[in-house]
């Protein structure tokens, strides 16, 4: 079936019940069968706001506990801020889950280009974790995007790569809701 197979992305959904229970056997099961390969598991948590169940909280924090040993790397995504991009950002009023889930495959496109792409950095998905993952503490990495513009004003803007940078470390364009981001940390 495939020759040389790298590892499994894995889109992993903390706050549902099924999603959050029935996708940790999963990633066990591909971790014990292919022990050797990397496990890139882009995390979406659900919103502080809008609770869809009780238990949410709960599945969070176990679905985050069991996963520690069994993946290589956690991108931590959360709806919230994603609605906070597509609002703030894009200029849209009341965005849909459409919106919220190109955003964030916008961004999970843009962590693994060099897979596609040819280049020297980061050629493979083994490369990308030993350059995300310092240690196997820091396998949470927050996820920012930029620019990210409306479309009516993607035409009459130009980038320099300061401004890019700039962008990247600014809280609203962070897709993971954190409350102190100039206290936290940057690598």
């Amino acid at each position: 079936l495939c020759g040389n197979l790298q590892g499994f992305f894995v889109f992993h959904s903390f706050g549902g019940g099924t999603g959050s229970g029935l996708g940790t056997e999963v990633l066990h099961a591909l971790h014990d069968a292919f022990d050797k390969k990397v496990i890139f598991q882009p995390v979406i948590y659900p919103s502080n706001q809008f609770s869809s169940s009780i238990v949410e909280p709960y599945n969070c924090i176990f679905s985050t506990y069991f996963m520690r040993d069994v993946v290589d790397v956690s991108l931590m995504l959360d709806n919230q801020a994603a609605y906070k991009v597509c609002e703030n950002k894009l200029n849209i009023k009341q965005p849909t889950f459409d919106h919220v889930n190109r955003l964030i495959a916008q961004c999970i496109s843009s962590c693994t280009t060099s897979l596609r792409f040819e280049t020297q950095l980061s050629s493979t998905l083994v490369e990308i974790v030993t350059n995300i993952v310092p240690t196997q503490h820091y396998r949470y990495p927050i996820v920012s995007l930029a620019p990210v513009r409306s479309c009516d004003k993607q035409n009459h803007e130009t980038f320099v790569e300061e401004e890019i940078v700039t962008e990247l470390f600014e809280s609203k364009n962070v897709l993971c809701d954190v409350t102190h981001l100039k206290q936290n940390r940057y690598l």
